[in-house]
């Protein structure tokens, strides 16, 4: 096609030549298309431009956010960590400060909470080990004391020496065996054979077999039983008649003569309470909680002259703890020691 057009008009009918119509070179490089092409390649990257830029402001700003949160975390953990080795290695004061209330927090109550019970533990190990030298080391030093006197010659080998050593030698035995028993019952090695037991029969043994024993103490024994005929409690016949023995027993040792021993049992609800209790001399208030304690011994009154170890406590507590039950002193109305003890009845013994 020729680039020029000739361009016409009618005169009177004729066609009549006025020009042509031309169209002329650009006079710049680049066409209109091309210069919008331009334009939106521009555009593209000036945004790649940007994208790289927020994408490189992003990283940066994670990153310090990244250190900021890995200092604020590391710190807490690193001194859970220093704790822990100093706890591992023995050393149970360490505690961690609790400046915060997040997860981090509650795991640093809870380590503090657990150093506290291993301190508790560690004092009483020791004060466990130390009490136990004591005890053994009187009865050891008797024996020694009259073995050497004996085989010197200072005193005779006759029968009442002998009656001495052998007593000396009884009292390291029951102290040893209530030591053995204390130990597995820590080490929750007890063999309890749990079975359901009639707290009547209960009761009637125990008031045949302590009755004349007390009697010859010029004590009187009273027993009230509360209970319907017939309750039960699941429990180990033999551990819980050598608790309900072993508080009778204390009893006869430390009541006045011409006192009162009374055993009393009632039913409330799911549990049974049995009470123990007897006439003057009482326990000081201040004394009252420590009863169960391992070798604790109250004064003169109730002391290692009237043929205790300090243990028979220890070893009740021990027993009704493996009975799911609770034992408390407290001070009596006949003027003496009041231990009542709670267990749980059997399965279907609720009274009405």
């Amino acid at each position: 096609m020729s680039p020029r057009r000739a361009i016409y008009i009618d005169v009177k009918g004729e066609r009549k030549l006025i020009g042509y119509l031309v169209l002329a070179k650009p006079l710049v490089t680049g066409t209109i298309e091309t210069a919008g092409e331009n334009a939106d390649q521009r555009f593209i990257n000036q945004q790649v431009r940007n994208i790289m830029w927020i994408s490189l402001l992003a990283v940066i700003v994670s990153a310090l956010a990244a250190l900021v949160l890995a200092r604020h975390f590391r710190q807490p953990i690193k001194e859970l960590a220093d704790g822990a080795r100093q706890v591992a290695a023995g050393d149970f004061s360490i505690r961690l400060p609790v400046k915060r209330r997040d997860e981090l927090g509650d795991v640093a109550k809870d380590f503090n909470q657990m150093t506290e019970q291993l301190a508790a533990f560690e004092r009483s190990r020791r004060q466990w080990v130390a009490d136990t030298s004591h005890e053994l080391r009187t009865p050891i030093t008797i024996l020694s004391t009259h073995l050497e006197a004996m085989a010197d010659g200072v005193i005779p080998s006759n029968p009442e020496r002998l009656g001495v050593l052998a007593h000396t030698v009884a009292d390291m035995n029951r102290l040893v065996g209530d030591l053995h028993q204390l130990a597995s019952a820590d080490a929750g090695a007890h063999d309890y054979q749990f079975q359901p037991v009639e707290v009547g029969d209960l009761l009637a043994d125990l008031e045949l077999a302590f009755a004349a024993r007390l009697h010859k103490q010029q004590l009187s024994l009273q027993v009230v039983d509360q209970t319907p005929a017939g309750l039960r409690i699941e429990a180990d016949r033999l551990r819980l008649t050598q608790v309900l023995a072993n508080l009778l027993t204390n009893s006869s040792r430390y009541t006045d003569a011409g006192g009162k021993v009374r055993i009393m049992a009632q039913a409330q609800a799911e549990k049974l309470t049995l009470v123990i209790e007897d006439s003057a001399p009482g326990v000081p208030p201040e004394a009252l909680p420590k009863l169960f304690d391992r070798f604790y011994r109250v004064d003169a009154s109730r002391s290692r002259q009237n043929g205790g170890s300090g243990l028979g406590l220890a070893i009740c507590q021990a027993i009704i703890d493996a009975h799911q039950g609770v034992i408390v002193a407290s001070a009596s109305l006949l003027g003496g020691l009041r231990v009542e003890i709670n267990l749980p009845l059997a399965r279907g013994q609720a009274p009405a």
